[in-house]
């Protein structure tokens, strides 16, 4: 099962590990979320070793629709995935470039 949280209930988690998964152009243009991890989805099957097993990890893209599809894929490996619905375009908080 998918977990999914308004991308703008991040703010509450403690010491949350997101994944940015937007590509790199798409990073650089508007920031990301403070401490984000940033891997593209292209590069996620390459990059498994990165992301932790034992906690939640929170997926960002830019609306929802990548982090969605993502998410599903590393649940399907085992990983404890939140989708972060919404993303990069309706967050509200301070991004950092």
């Amino acid at each position: 099962m998918n977990r999914e949280i308004d991308v703008n209930e991040i703010d509450k988690v403690e010491n949350p590990f997101i994944i940015d998964i937007r590509e790199d152009d798409e990073v650089k243009e508007t920031g990301t979320i403070k401490d984000a991890l940033h891997i593209p989805m292209s590069e996620i099957k390459g990059r498994l070793t990165e992301i932790p097993k034992d906690r939640d990890v929170y997926i960002l893209c830019r609306s929802g629709q990548r982090s969605k599809m993502t998410s599903s894929f590393l649940g399907m490996l085992g990983y404890k995935t939140v989708n972060l619905s919404g993303g990069i375009i309706n967050y509200k908080g301070k991004l950092y470039k």
